[in-house]
């Protein structure tokens, strides 16, 4: 795969609401970089995308090919022995979708698999959703590419930290 160049991290920290991560050579910074690369297809198709995070023999981190879903799905495909995390994306910006906060199948699978899974939504949000049931958001809406038709809902206010039950409370 690809490595991410320096000017890539610069380009990041330029963008409104978020940090640049230390260091691609973190799961959480490796994920955004891989997220925020995967916006614009997942955008422009309105599929998601998603994949794994894994550690090569040399113990850098790489990802798994991502394929494309549908438009509120997408098949991870088996777990490899070296995944450290998962991540996907929320396609395009759809006003019948909720998709500014992971979603219950989202924290369900993660703790299923045992793994994090990190999310880039419509509005360039950046998640994690915990193994443990526990969604934080990690930047803000315009932290990772966002799609333009993008419009935050008034009546769905996004939270910073989700547990299991709310998202369930939330999507009922």
């Amino acid at each position: 795969m690809a490595r991410h160049a320096a000017f890539f991290l610069t380009a990041i920290a330029s963008l409104a609401g978020c940090a640049a991560p230390q260091s691609t050579t973190t799961v959480t910074g490796y994920a955004k970089s891989v997220l925020n690369d995967l916006q614009g297809p997942s955008i422009a198709q309105g599929r998601e995308f998603c994949g794994y995070i894994i550690r090569d023999q040399s113990g850098a981190l790489d990802h798994t090919v991502a394929p494309a879903g549908s438009i509120d799905t997408c098949d991870y495909g088996y777990v490899p022995a070296n995944a450290v995390a998962s991540f996907h994306t929320h396609g395009d910006y759809n006003a019948s979708y909720d998709s500014e906060i992971p979603s219950l199948d989202d924290a369900r699978s993660s703790i299923d698999v045992a793994l994090d899974d990190y999310l880039a939504t419509p509005g360039g949000r950046f998640w994690v959703i915990g193994a443990n049931g526990i969604s934080r958001l990690l930047c803000d809406a315009g932290c990772l590419q966002s799609d333009p038709a993008y419009r935050p809902d008034p009546a769905l206010p996004v939270d910073n930290v989700y547990a299991v039950q709310q998202l369930a409370d939330i999507q009922s």
